[in-house]
């Protein structure tokens, strides 16, 4: 959620356009271009309504490359493809589907992800920094007092950030039922 200040900062901070106005030093508010599309009003999922916010994160040939979900949204984005299947294969009728694609971009599942929440992500843009001088720099080993063991800390410093906000978009209520 990117609320816990020791914790990496995550996704939702990063399209979320209301709090943290400012993400990466650059307020979204001086900074208008810089803020990520989201959509709060829309709750009826709908494939025009999905092809609306794929759009809006589309910039000439740069456009989304994966779509995050729940597994009830997913479940109903699978109900609204139910009547274009064809199959031509019967082991492909019997098997089902392993993944399912919005214009080529693979939909995944994340039990993480909150719910009616649907996030559309370029992630061309999203890198994953770290400290160079804490990426898993162990101390020496140490017995503790009273133990016939031996412990040692290790350390990392880093966090996931956004080179380009404004090409990632998230529904925030999608009805789940």
């Amino acid at each position: 959620a990117g609320t816990t200040t020791d914790a990496i900062e995550g996704l939702r901070a990063m399209v979320d356009t209301t709090s943290p106005t400012t993400y990466g030093g650059i307020s979204g508010t001086d900074f208008s271009w810089w803020r990520a599309t989201k959509d709060t009003a829309t709750t009826a999922m709908s494939i025009a309504k999905l092809q609306a916010g794929y759009g809006d994160v589309t910039i000439d040939g740069d456009k989304p490359n994966i779509a995050v979900t729940t597994q009830n949204l997913f479940d109903k984005y699978m109900n609204l493809l139910q009547p274009q299947q064809r199959f031509s294969d019967p082991g492909t009728a019997n098997a089902g589907f392993q993944n399912l694609l919005f214009r080529g971009v693979p939909v995944l599942v994340d039990s993480h992800c909150p719910a009616n929440y649907w996030l559309f992500l370029n992630e061309k843009y999203i890198k994953f920094f770290y400290h160079p001088d804490e990426n898993f720099r162990m101390e020496p080993f140490r017995k503790p007092i009273n133990q016939a063991v031996a412990v040692a800390q290790i350390f990392w410093w880093g966090n996931i950030g956004s080179s380009n906000r404004r090409m990632n978009m998230v529904f925030t209520g999608l009805s789940e039922t």
